[in-house]
């Protein structure tokens, strides 16, 4: 190795070990001000309830206020682009669903990268979606809703926004059936189409359907998760109703801005993770239909990665329209 060479190493390795003893004493004295957790959804909803029950958490074992900041609209855009505007230092975080790896493969134009602009911090739950019909559907089961669907082209499956089609749409290619494709804005619409009849078939989240398929306006008919659900556990999954291969969970999790140190981001995991292992947040995730997630943030930062990709190939498999 020339002197030029052996120069420029030793100036990399020194680079390396300032980041690293940055990233370090980041961590030990972070928090240093208020924590920040946007939502991009209205008050109110799971994730935004599951949010405040972490952010209270978090707030109490480190000693800063973590508040939750809702910023809906623009398909996440508005939250990245308030995540973007702050530092890399942890004090600002995203908490988001699924979507997040999804909305960017359905804009023509996409107004986010996922991957390049986002560091994973930690996934916080998994859920299930449920299929359910309108009972006056001649329908009790899997292998009856894909007969049903083979005879009956012009039945109309409800579709609440990006996730409930892709589990719909990933159903349609397992099973080999056709689907006609209502769209709604929002869940309280479609539980008015699917109770009136003017839709069939829902694939959507538990919360939504729950209390309409107690009071018999609407049937279960499989859950989409590998395993049951707690919440409902007489409803058997797609997987062990004859369709094996299909599986469909969504998510939530927890982001930092691109470039936050790696120390910092497995500070920021452990106190997630803690977070919805306290008793009363598992009971609260349970409630909706979620189980508590698991794992590093290099672990969720590989599952982020794998899932962006993953939902680019079936987007396009399901030759599924653009929304912007």
């Amino acid at each position: 190795m020339d002197r030029r060479r052996a120069v420029m190493a030793a100036g990399g390795l020194l680079a390396g070990l300032a980041a690293g003893a940055v990233g370090r004493a980041s961590a030990a004295t972070f928090p240093s001000r208020t924590m920040r957790l946007i939502v991009p959804f209205p008050p109110g909803g799971g994730t935004d309830l599951v949010a405040r029950a972490i952010a209270e958490k978090i707030s109490n074992r480190l000693g800063q206020r973590m508040i939750v900041d809702n910023k809906s609209g623009g398909l996440g855009a508005i939250a990245q682009r308030e995540l973007a505007a702050s530092p890399p230092d942890g004090h600002t975080l995203v908490m988001d669903s699924m979507a997040i790896v999804v909305f960017p493969h359905l804009m023509k134009t996409p107004l986010y990268d996922p991957v390049a602009n986002l560091d994973a911090v930690a996934r916080v739950s998994t859920f299930p979606f449920v299929i359910v019909v309108n009972p006056n559907v001649p329908v009790k089961n899997v292998r009856e809703l894909v007969e049903y669907l083979r005879g009956n082209a012009a039945a109309n499956v409800a579709s609440a926004g990006a996730t409930t089609r892709l589990a719909a749409e990933l159903f349609r290619l397992d099973a080999n059936v056709g689907m006609t494709f209502v769209s709604y804005r929002g869940g309280a619409p479609t539980m008015v189409a699917m109770i009136s009849g003017e839709s069939q078939v829902y694939f959507g989240d538990i919360p939504t359907v729950i209390n309409h398929v107690r009071s018999g306006r609407l049937r279960a008919i499989a859950v989409t998760s590998r395993e049951r659900s707690a919440i409902l556990p007489e409803v058997p999954t797609v997987a062990e109703s004859g369709m094996p291969s299909y599986e469909f969970a969504s998510w939530n999790g927890v982001y930092a801005r691109s470039g936050t140190p790696p120390e910092l981001l497995e500070l920021l995991n452990r106190e997630f993770i803690r977070a919805v292992r306290e008793p009363d947040v598992v009971a609260l995730l349970e409630s909706v239909g979620s189980v508590p997630g698991h794992g590093s943030a290099s672990e969720f930062g590989a599952f982020h990665r794998s899932q962006y990709a993953y939902w680019r190939d079936m987007v396009r498999r399901a030759n599924m329209p653009h929304i912007d």
